[in-house]
């Protein structure tokens, strides 16, 4: 099974990919919102048009993929 699906299953959805700063300025908000939060690599969790991932070639590390879920879940990890 693939990571998105395994994180998937736990409960977390998934919100976008983002780089800093506004990676952390997102991970922050959602966090003050009431929800946990986990970041997952960029290549697993986009599906992304193949041509458009020309613009990502070399900075692909520099990406997350964010998750989210309600805190207080009864779920495991």
């Amino acid at each position: 099974m693939a990571h998105k699906e395994l994180i998937e299953q736990d409960g977390w959805i998934k919100r976008f990919a983002a780089c800093e700063p506004r990676l952390s300025e997102a991970v922050k908000m959602y966090q003050d919102s009431g929800f946990d939060v986990r970041l997952g690599p960029f290549s697993a969790g986009s599906k992304i048009e193949p041509g458009c991932m020309t613009c990502f070639k070399g900075y692909e590390d520099h990406f997350a993929v964010i998750y989210t879920r309600p805190k207080n879940t009864t779920q495991g990890m």
